[in-house]
C-alpha cells in the first residue's frame, strides 16, 4: 500500500480535533494529485493507494475533475480516503467508484445526537444514515465507521447507543477509539482550562513524558489507564466499553465470514492475539 497527501487542513471544526487549529484548508490541484496517482501506478507499480487527507471529498468539484483526468489517463490504480456525510451523494459516489475509489471512512463518531452536537460535528444522525446507504445503494465501495468513546458528557447509556448503532449500519468495518485530548483540539485546551487533564508539565516546568503514554485511543492494547474518562465513568468501565464495541460489531456471523474470507495464512496467528488483546 502506497500514501499520498493532496491537501491541508479541513473546512469543520470537530471539537476534539487538531487538524483545522489555525488552518484555512489548502487543496493541491487535480492534475498534481493524478500525477502522483499515476507515478505510484506506471513507475512504482501499486495497485492500491490511501489518500491522508483529513477530509478528501472537501471540494465537490475538485473532485470531479480528478476523476476526469483519472479516466483521461487510463489508470487503474484503486484509492481510499476519507469522506463527511454531508459530501456523500449518488452522483459523486458513482463518480469516484468509476475513478478507482475502493474505500471510504466516515467519521460518524457517535449514536447520540446530544454528543455529535456537542462535539461540533454538523450533521445529524438521519443524515448518516443515508450516506452510507447512498454508498451502498450505489457502488460497492466498502465504508468504515469510525467511532469515539469517552467524550465528554458521555454517559453509559451514550455508549451503548453508539454501539448499537454501529451495528445497525451496513458497514464493512468499524472503528472504536476512546477520546483523546490532543492539544491544540478545543477540548483539550477546555480540559486543561478546568484542571481536568494532566499534560505532562509539572509545576518546576519538567515534562513526565510518561504520560504521553496515556494519550492512546486504542487503550485496550496498552497497560495504562485512558488520561481522561468522562465523569461518572471508571477507566477499566471505558476499557470495558471499546471492548464490548469491538465484540458487539465483529462477532456476528456476516462479519465473522467477511473477515475470514481476508485472511491471510501469515497473518493468522497476528489477528489471534489482536482478538485476543482487544475483544476480550
Amino acid at each position: 500500500m502506497k500514501t499520498i497527501v493532496t491537501s491541508r487542513g479541513c473546512p469543520y471544526r470537530c471539537a476534539f480535533c487538531v487538524v483545522h487549529a489555525n488552518r484555512k484548508p489548502r487543496y493541491d490541484p487535480p492534475k498534481k494529485v493524478v500525477d502522483e496517482l499515476e507515478l505510484l501506478e506506471k513507475q512504482y507499480n501499486a495497485t492500491y493507494a490511501y489518500i491522508e487527507d483529513s477530509l478528501f471529498l472537501a471540494d465537490r468539484q475538485r473532485i470531479f475533475d480528478i476523476c476526469d483526468l483519472y479516466h483521461e489517463r487510463g489508470l487503474t490504480i484503486r484509492w481510499g480516503a476519507q469522506a463527511h456525510v454531508r459530501h456523500v451523494d449518488a452522483e459523486l459516489i458513482n463518480a469516484i467508484k468509476s475513478a478507482g475509489c475502493f474505500d471510504l471512512s466516515l467519521g460518524l463518531e457517535s449514536g447520540s445526537q446530544r454528543i455529535l452536537d456537542s462535539i461540533h460535528k454538523g450533521f445529524k444522525i438521519e443524515q448518516a444514515i443515508k450516506a452510507v446507504k447512498t454508498i451502498k445503494d450505489n457502488s460497492d465501495i466498502s465504508v468504515s465507521g469510525l467511532f469515539i468513546l469517552g467524550l465528554p458528557g458521555e454517559t453509559h447509556q451514550d455508549i451503548m447507543a453508539t454501539i448499537k448503532f454501529a451495528c445497525s449500519l451496513p458497514i464493512d468495518f468499524a472503528q472504536f477509539s476512546i477520546f483523546t485530548p490532543y492539544p491544540g483540539s478545543p477540548l483539550f485546551d477546555k480540559l486543561v482550562a478546568n484542571g481536568e487533564l494532566d499534560t505532562g508539565i509539572r509545576p518546576n516546568g519538567r515534562v513526565d513524558t510518561s504520560v504521553w503514554t496515556r494519550y492512546a485511543q486504542y487503550i485496550m492494547f496498552k497497560d495504562v489507564d485512558p488520561i481522561w474518562t468522562p465523569e461518572g465513568m471508571t477507566p477499566s468501565q471505558l476499557r470495558s466499553y471499546q471492548k464490548r464495541a469491538m465484540r458487539s460489531f465483529y462477532l456476528r456471523p456476516r462479519q465473522i465470514l467477511r473477515q475470514v474470507k481476508r485472511l491471510r495464512y501469515d497473518n493468522f496467528w497476528k489477528v489471534l492475539r489482536i482478538i485476543r488483546r482487544g475483544f476480550y
